[in-house]
């Protein structure tokens, strides 16, 4: 047997060895670990490692990062306004807040902050973690907290002095010290002029409404939108000359909306008006929920990605909100909740509709979270037949219900990953409806909205109710002032997609169908296309080709003409209002307005006689020469469902037939008009009226020769100008795009709002 002898001096140096390979490691592995982090897949692997860190090596540096890092990801939201956890409700629309750190719970942020504070006095990371610490506090409602860790982030952390700065001013402008947030933006804007100039300017401008010091203010407005040409004038030449546009104009905006907010301040004495309220979920107070402000003029582009502009309150133990020394104007509120507050429960629509307050009034809005609808049948996972029961158990107070559904999309992995709903049936009594599935899907074959991911999404082409297809359901229940009271889908719907309800309609397809599902258009195209020339009479196949024709494979592509030869076969096959509707409306997308009004004028009295038709009639009457006639259809239109989507076409219209009074008629009644009705009555109050030799020419119908009347060094001319192109386009989709030329705030505002155009050339 072979023996080895070791010496004791070869143990000494190989324990030795041994030694400083364990402490070479033990001071290389915190830094191993942390790359390991930074190059982790996802951020459950990430907080795994950080976890490893701070529990082995709590002295490190690399610990000191990892807690930083690990807290940051939930306070770091606060710049694109989502709070771990969260869901916000504005305007109708609802989001998921914690887009990043949702795991990450905010006191527990704090805890790891306060942690580098206290053990790692000489690490950079200490200075940093003092703004974010600051943020943290402000988020959980601690502003006398915020403040100071935010006065010692600007003073001793240089890199997170702009941040800190920002929410400082906010903080201070929230609690009505205006000389302190004047004074610290006063501050930032002439020691560090670079950074956040825009945002800072903004603040200011706020401090110096809340001083009543209304010049100034009027300065810094008017100055903003120049600041932010030159700054995003200078922008790298990769970025987008759009995306420089768009942020132009948002400061544009803002600057428009500050200054309508001064003149109303002053033409009110100065006097301010309130708006509280409290928060209920079950009829019980709650607290801990974000309560945002929008103001109508210049918060209008607020979405719920997006809150850290706005002005924010948050309820107390007693479920209170307030809002103090707004300025006269219209307003609206937003609403973020935990969503372990409101499982079970959705938020009464008209919590979060718009409000007008007026000077020196206080404007009370409780804001309830209500029971959802409970579903019954059908069974989530069940088939359906040619006939279907829906039912659910009543909701309090509802005197009536609309059924919804629409298709649910899965992603490859088979999880559902969308849905998209339309409501099928309204004015619903009784607390269950039997639906012919059959017959619904034959009448809504055209209907439903059309989606392009690359191409068309086939099941946007198929419409509603399509064989072998899974969809999903629910009710919205109405009050007897026919409100919106309460629904079934509530904010479990937008936290977990395994709870929604679905059902699947029993049925086979054909060989284009399934083409068409498999994203292969153009063989599915000729497929059906085969079918029709076996079978001319083929309904199906004819409906698909028309509508594939009629919005093209991809965006942009349609081909009308086609599309109108295949919807006049089918015409011939099937002659029903559901395809002439279609075929008219691809004879006016065309051009064809003879052949579009006749099949229009045809629907009266019929199930497709609707607002839309109407309107489709009107607009038609105005392009064949007949603008009186055309506000005359407008005026019934608005009076009929859902007639108020008519939007800002009968405005225009009236206000270029120099018919001002009904153009606020109009602006009062239809949507969105409340969002420019202010401005619209200045315009009516300043007395502007078109030229007198543009409105006969206008009158006669002559819209080309009242475009040439109008002069192109007048204000009021070139409002008009925009209001005719829109017209004359089809009063259709609202398109953002710029005009040249109008200095006038008013007249600048009005197209904005009413139009979508933004006015480019305005300067204040």
């Amino acid at each position: 047997m072979l023996k080895i002898r070791v010496k004791g001096r070869h143990l000494t140096i190989f324990a030795g060895f041994t030694l400083l390979a364990a402490v070479f490691l033990y001071t290389a592995l915190p830094g191993i670990l942390y790359r390991a982090a930074d190059a982790a897949a996802d951020e459950v692997q990430t907080e795994r490692i950080y976890s490893l860190l701070i529990d082995w090596f709590p002295s490190s540096d690399a610990a000191a990062k990892a807690l930083y890092f690990s807290a940051e990801k939930s306070v770091h939201n606060l710049s694109v306004g989502g709070d771990p956890g969260m869901v916000y409700f504005f305007n109708g629309s609802t989001g998921m807040g914690g887009i990043q750190g949702t795991a990450i719970d905010i006191a527990e942020a704090v805890e790891r902050l306060e942690t580098i504070r206290k053990h790692f006095s000489s690490s950079p990371w200490n200075k940093h973690a003092l703004g974010k610490l600051g943020i943290a506090y402000y988020m959980l409602g601690k502003h006398n907290m915020a403040v100071d860790y935010l006065r010692a982030s600007i003073e001793e952390s240089g890199a997170d002095a702009v941040e800190s700065t920002r929410l400082l001013i906010k903080i201070y402008l929230e609690q009505g010290d205006y000389p302190k947030a004047l004074q610290l933006a006063d501050r930032s804007l002439a020691e560090k002029p670079g950074f956040n100039p825009l945002e800072i300017m903004l603040l200011r401008g706020r401090a110096l409404i809340g001083l009543q010091q209304w010049e100034e203010a009027r300065q810094v407005f008017r100055e903003l939108p120049g600041e932010a040409a030159k700054i995003y004038g200078n922008a790298p030449d990769g970025e987008k000359q759009e995306s420089v546009s768009l942020n132009i104009g948002d400061y544009e905006k803002k600057a428009r909306g500050y200054l309508a907010q001064i003149d109303r301040l002053e033409k009110s004495g100065a006097l301010t008006g309130t708006v509280a309220g409290t928060v209920l979920v079950g009829g019980k107070p709650v607290s801990g929920v974000h309560v945002f402000l929008i103001d109508r003029d210049v918060d209008e582009d607020y979405y719920t990605g997006f809150t850290g502009d706005l002005r924010k309150s948050i309820t107390g133990e007693t479920g209170e909100y307030r809002f103090n020394d707004l300025a006269p104007g219209r307003y609206a509120l937003g609403v973020g909740v935990q969503i372990r507050d409101v499982e079970g429960y959705t938020l009464q629509s008209s919590a979060d509709t718009g409000f007008t307050i007026e000077a020196a009034e206080t404007e009370v809005r409780n804001i309830d979270f209500v029971p959802t609808v409970k579903l019954v049948l059908p069974k989530a996972g069940t088939a359906v037949d040619e006939k279907a029961t829906f039912s659910w158990t009543p909701a309090q107070r509802a005197v009536s219900y609309e059924l919804f559904m629409g298709p649910v999309k899965r992603d490859e992995k088979g999880n559902i990953s969308a849905a998209y709903t339309t409501v099928l049936k309204s004015g619903i009594t009784q607390n269950t409806i039997t639906v012919n599935i059959k017959e619904e899907r034959r009448k809504l074959r055209f209907g439903g909205g059309i989606a392009y991911s690359g191409k068309i999404e086939p099941e946007s082409v198929f419409g509603l109710l399509r064989p072998g297809a899974e969809y999903t359901w629910g009710i919205y229940a109405y009050d007897a002032e026919g409100r919106r009271i309460s629904d079934s889908s509530g904010v479990a719907f937008y936290k977990s997609k395994k709870d929604i309800p679905i059902f699947r309609v029993n049925g086979s397809i054909g060989e284009g169908d399934r083409l068409l599902l498999e994203n292969r258009h153009e063989e599915a195209v000729k497929e059906y296309e085969k079918q029709i020339q076996q079978n001319p009479g083929d309904v199906h196949a004819l409906t698909m080709l028309a509508r594939l024709y009629q919005y093209g494979i991809t965006w942009g592509q349609s081909d009308l003409q086609k599309a109108a030869g295949y919807y006049e076969r089918l015409l011939a096959v099937e002659n029903t209002p559901e395809v002439r509707n279609v075929l008219a409306q691809v004879y006016f997308d065309g051009g064809q307005l003879q052949k579009a009004e006749t099949l229009f004028k045809s629907l009266e009295g019929t199930s497709e006689d609707s607002w839309l038709a109407r309107y489709n009639l009107g607009r038609i009457t105005y392009l064949k020469g007949h603008p009186a006639h055309a506000l005359e259809l407008m005026e019934q239109v608005v009076e009929m469902e859902h007639g108020i989507y008519v939007r800002a076409y009968p405005v225009s219209l009236a206000l270029v037939l120099n018919r001002t009074e009904q153009a606020l008629s109009f602006a009062g009644r239809v949507d969105e008009g409340g969002n420019y009705l202010g401005l619209l009555q200045r315009y009516a109050a300043k007395g502007y009226r078109v030229r007198p030799e543009a409105a006969a020419a206008i009158s006669a119908g002559d819209y080309r020769r009242a475009q040439s009347l109008l002069a192109t060094d007048n204000q009021h001319d070139l409002f008009v100008k925009e209001l005719l192109g829109y017209l004359a386009n089809h009063g259709g989709v609202k398109e953002l795009r710029s005009a040249d030329g109008i200095e006038d705030p008013l007249l600048a505002g009005l197209l904005e709002k009413m139009l979508g155009i933004r006015v480019t050339a305005y300067s204040g």
